[in-house]
């Protein structure tokens, strides 16, 4: 998913749930968390021990060429999560950190939200955030072919939707 406004958490809860011997790994930004602060009440709510939350936090809606997100100096998300029950979560800002972070989520399979404190990408004027290469459908039937052929899951029904 791209640009989904909030939902990319969202349907990797859904996805975690039904896949639950799977890990799911979801990359979020601040801007997406920012307008489904609801999805990660239900995500506290369920825990799923297959899931890990990365939030990409740069402070900014990047894909509105950078636009500035509401009280974005004072939100801290780690403690909105700690707040809604989230005991395994983290803000990390440097790279190395980062790697033995995803090193021990990778062996520990448990719920997990990490909040990852990135610079924006400042546009120039005139510059334009770069097209995606597929559009929409073709993101979702590449995705559910890609479930289908590993997991041995029907998605797509016989009439292929």
């Amino acid at each position: 998913m791209h640009a989904a406004m909030g939902f990319a958490s969202s349907f990797a809860l859904g996805l975690a749930l039904c896949i639950p011997q799977h890990p799911v790994w979801v990359l979020d930004s601040d801007g997406g968390l920012a307008m489904n602060m609801g999805g990660l009440l239900t995500e506290a709510s369920v825990q799923p021990g297959n899931l890990t939350h990365f939030v990409l936090s740069n402070r900014c809606y990047q894909s509105l060429k950078a636009a500035p997100l509401v009280n974005a100096e004072q939100t801290d998300y780690v403690a909105m999560a700690r707040g809604a029950g989230i005991a395994q979560t983290w803000t990390v800002d440097d790279a190395g950190q980062l790697a033995d972070l995803v090193d021990r989520l990778g062996r520990e399979h448990r719920y997990a939200l990490v909040v990852v404190e990135v610079e924006p990408d400042r546009l120039t004027e005139g510059t334009q955030v770069p097209p995606l290469p597929y559009e929409g459908a073709e993101l979702k039937y590449r995705f559910g072919r890609y479930i289908e052929e590993t997991l041995s899951i029907e998605v797509f029904g016989p009439r292929g939707y």
